[in-house]
């Protein structure tokens, strides 16, 4: 069931080359507002990435969920890979295989978590 909440999603930066070369994970920032389009500033909410494998119907392989606080302009930012682990090990993920990015939040900051959407990531080989 769907709460009337939704993240508009800004812009999304997918730096795989970063989880080989430094040890980092996916910047991923937003800005989130209200079915009405209002932005939810300074409040406090609940992310939850889920990677699945082959597919956006795929087996999780990974899920962790964040704890953020939006700004006065309702934009936050996380790094998918750095937040509190709930399954699976993303510095052990096979990124030979494709994967997607399943966000979900919680407008109010709990775990009674909205689907937000399915993202294909896309990796980047580096050649050292």
């Amino acid at each position: 069931m769907k709460k009337n909440y939704f993240l508009l999603l800004m812009y999304l930066f997918l730096n795989i080359g970063c989880v080989f070369s430094q040890g980092t994970g996916i910047d991923y920032q937003a800005i989130a507002k209200n079915t009405s389009g209002q932005v939810l500033c300074n409040q406090t909410l609940t992310i939850r990435f889920n990677i699945l494998s082959n597919s956006s119907s795929g087996t999780l392989v990974f899920s962790e969920t964040h704890r953020v606080r939006t700004d006065y302009l309702g934009s936050f930012g996380v790094i998918v890979g750095e937040g509190s682990v709930v399954s699976g090990d993303f510095y052990h993920l096979d990124w030979n295989n494709s994967h997607f990015l399943k966000v979900e939040f919680d407008p109010s900051g709990g775990n009674a978590f909205v689907d937000l959407d399915i993202l294909p990531i896309h990796t980047v080989r580096i050649v050292h």
